[in-house]
């Protein structure tokens, strides 16, 4: 079979476990035969439309594979895109084909469905089912609730409605919907068969606090085999679609059809893994077996603490990241940043491409290029590059057309290896677009908030250049008209004296230049309010924070008087990104900000934002009780607003928050307080999240 030339184009909007498995089973097969694929990570709900996106799928890929890309509705803007690429091969894992013309890979749910019932009725003498399906509208969630209601008739048993509950693959709804059908008489109920692991979790939960025993009084089942359904307690019986099989089949089926072959629909086998929900005292499992359809034994938390691990570090490093390009002030400045974070984030080749001629009302962004703006297609400078651990230099790079994505001089690169676009853009609006290849054996998992960090970087850089252009606009005005009427005055001064009318108007004139005068110190104080605040919560920015830190520490260490800082973090707020989407997650800072400024009263206290989703209390004259107050106040008002987070601590947005208190010596410098503080915020969250630590623990 002849190899494609032209890259393939992979559409994903997540690093979550599930789409890495079935790119890890895409790259088993494309990685050997030296396929190049440029991977484009964003996610495609809440109006986001990246124009990169269009420009991959129209600059003739050799085909186009979509795993199961959950964020891009059916009729959306992706649907639209493949819609308009004709006959060019597709590949569609675990969900629908918008086109009609692509192939289709997913997991057996019929054989899923019957092993799982096989296992209920033979194996654990299960005889009442209460089912949890998924999103009513959902495919899967269709399927396998028909295929359940057939095999359960199939061994003579019934599914009336009343034992049918929406749990919407969610852990907190199958919760609250398992806790009402235990509460509201659904007695006899010995087995709870939801349609995938994260809502078995809720249900595990709910069938304890209703008094009942798992496995012994209630059996539970998941679906798809979730890399934490073997961590929880007891372990989770569920059906393992094989994902990464199915990546490696619907990777191999495009090459078929790349080489001429049809479109076709694929079901993948599965298996079922019994595992401790469901261990009742019976006989032992069967041997392994050479039947693809026999059930599989696995020993309880065997696999995925791999993937948790680099989970965590994952999400320790993208924080730091976006630590880091959050406090840059000027475009070389962000580049700079970017370029020292390339090998925390393990990346072998990286481009970043930022637009010359950005949309209209979006100002510029390259340093020299005042004004830019042409008619015709859109066009980019690439900024930044990292080749094979490299870093060439750039200064001299020319406008190109994005449509080529790279410079022509580089162009090779998208023919080999895996390069990975993210948009530096939110909804239309696109300022450029960043290229990452990870170096092989790659530990850090960049998710797709990489792109959307450095698009608030440059945000925030923008309106402080739009800020400083206004104001020199105004300066210039002031200066101007202050010339010419100090030319008119000596003019007039040189002419008659005695003409009160001259005299009269110079006066006006005057009084309109001291008014001009008093709306420039106005506007300049009003800049500098601007710059000190941060945009999207209200609260002041990071380089306000560290000039506040700096003078109370002075202040401070001169009257002998304690300075206290709290550090905070919103609680799970990737997971808050991920639920509701990047503009709710905006909306839910803006609520965290109003919290922070009705939390502070005295004219030298200040709330700042830190980066990203933390935040800092700077409280001079305080001590570590009356900081701890203050911090408790904070977490009370946001307490009270219940701002509804399904991945969060009770169902609600909350906070964790690290207090530090010294009284400042003349070395002590600003960072002094801030690492004890943020070592208190971590261990405020690896003791449970929604807590104050205000202490270090004894020492053992």
């Amino acid at each position: 079979m002849p190899l494609p030339k032209a890259p393939i184009v992979v559409v994903r909007d997540s690093v979550d476990s599930f789409q890495l498995a079935l790119v890890r089973g895409v790259r088993s097969v494309l990685d050997p035969l030296g396929v190049p694929v440029v991977e484009h990570l964003a996610r495609l709900d809440g109006g986001a439309e990246p124009p990169v996106l269009g420009r991959l799928l129209s600059g003739g890929p050799a085909g186009v594979l979509v795993p199961s890309c959950r964020s891009s509705p059916p009729d959306g803007y992706l649907a639209r895109l493949l819609r308009a690429t004709g006959d060019l091969p597709k590949v569609f894992v675990l969900q629908e084909d918008p086109t009609g013309r692509g192939s289709t890979v997913r997991g057996d749910n019929a054989m899923g469905v019957r092993l799982l019932v096989q296992h209920l009725v033979t194996e654990c003498g299960v005889r009442s089912v209460l089912a949890v399906r998924g999103v009513r509208s959902h495919p899967d969630s269709l399927d396998r609730e028909r295929l359940l209601r057939g095999e359960l008739a199939a061994a003579g048993l019934d599914l009336p409605p009343g034992r049918v509950v929406t749990g919407d693959f969610s852990r907190e709804v199958t919760y609250r919907a398992v806790r009402d059908a235990l509460r509201d008489g659904s007695g006899g109920v010995d087995a709870v068969v939801c349609f995938n692991d994260l809502s078995a979790i809720g249900a595990l939960d709910a069938v304890r606090d209703a008094g009942l025993r798992v496995p012994r009084d209630v059996v539970v089942t998941g679906y798809d085999d979730d890399q934490f359904s073997s961590l929880v307690r007891p372990a989770l019986t569920t059906v393992d679609q094989d994902l990464a099989g199915q990546g490696a089949r619907a990777a191999a089926l495009l090459l078929e059809m790349i080489d001429g072959g049809p479109a076709r629909a694929v079901s993948h086998p599965v298996r079922l893994l019994r595992r401790a929900s469901t261990a009742r005292d019976l006989p032992a499992a069967p041997e392994a077996s050479d039947n693809p359809e026999a059930p599989v034994s696995v020993p309880d938390g065997a696999r995925p603490w791999e993937y948790v691990w680099n989970a965590m570090i994952s999400m320790d490093t993208m924080l730091e990241v976006s630590r880091a390009l959050f406090g840059c002030r000027s475009v070389p400045e962000l580049v700079r940043a970017l370029g020292a974070e390339m090998e925390r984030l393990q990346a072998g080749r990286a481009f970043l491409v930022l637009r010359e001629d950005p949309p209209p009302g979006e100002g510029d962004l390259l340093p020299g290029e005042e004004g830019a703006g042409t008619a015709g297609p859109p066009r980019g400078r690439l900024c930044f590059a990292v080749d094979d651990g490299a870093v060439p230099d750039v200064a001299d790079e020319r406008p190109f057309a994005l449509e080529r994505l790279l410079p022509a001089h580089l162009e090779h690169h998208l023919q080999r290896g895996w390069l990975s676009v993210q948009p530096v853009g939110s909804g239309t609006a696109e300022l450029g677009y960043l290229l990452v290849e990870q170096a092989p054996g790659a530990t850090v998992m960049v998710g797709e908030h990489l792109g959307l960090d450095l698009f608030r970087a440059l945000d925030a850089i923008r309106s402080a250049r739009r800020l400083a252009r206004h104001a020199d606009e105004l300066e210039a005005l002031v200066a101007r008209r202050t010339a010419e009427l100090e030319s008119e005055l000596a003019t007039r001064r040189a002419a008659e004296q005695g003409l009160g009318r001259a005299n009269a108007h110079l006066l006006s004139e005057v009084a309109q230049r001291q008014a001009a005068e008093t709306q420039l110190r106005r506007l300049n104080q009003e800049l500098h309010a601007l710059a000190s605040r941060d945009g999207l919560t209200g609260v002041a920015n990071r380089a306000a924070f560290d000039d506040a830190l700096a003078l109370q520490l002075a202040g401070c260490a001169r009257a002998g008087s304690p300075l206290s800082l709290v550090m905070i973090d919103v609680d799970a707020f990737k997971a808050y990104n991920d639920e509701y989407g990047h503009l709710a997650g905006d909306d839910a800072l803006r609520v965290v900000g109003g919290c922070l400024r009705e939390a502070v009263h005295r004219p030298n206290d200040l709330a700042a934002r830190y980066g990203g989703e933390e935040f800092a209390l700077v409280l001079p004259s305080t001590d570590s009780e009356g900081a701890t107050v203050v911090a408790g106040q904070l977490a009370a008002r946001l307490a009270a607003l219940a701002v509804p987070h399904t991945g969060g601590v009770n169902g609600v947005l909350t906070l964790s928050m690290g207090v530090a208190t010294l009284v400042p010596g003349p070395r002590t410098v600003g960072s002094d307080l801030v690492a004890v503080a943020d070592r208190r915020l971590y261990r405020a969250k690896r003791e449970g999240r929604d807590r104050i630590v205000a202490a270090d623990p004894l020492p053992e």
